[in-house]
């Protein structure tokens, strides 16, 4: 199996809303892909749980058998 491991980035869009007097700023959700593993502890391996990293890999299958 090949998965592709991506790492989720926030962008401010400058949108905001209220909520009980608080200021909620809106946020774009985009991917970084850090590379290629066979599987989350392959993923682990190659890209450790770090602040820089991200704190868990998202794995997106990309093909091979999944069962």
């Amino acid at each position: 199996m090949t998965f592709r491991v991506l790492k989720p980035t926030y962008r401010l869009n400058g949108k905001k809303n209220y909520i009980d007097g608080k200021v909620i700023d809106w946020c774009d959700l985009d991917y970084i892909r850090l590379g290629y593993a066979d599987d989350m502890q392959d993923a682990l391996d190659k890209f450790p749980r770090n602040f820089i990293n991200g704190y868990s890999p998202i794995l997106e299958w990309v093909g091979g058998r999944l069962h």
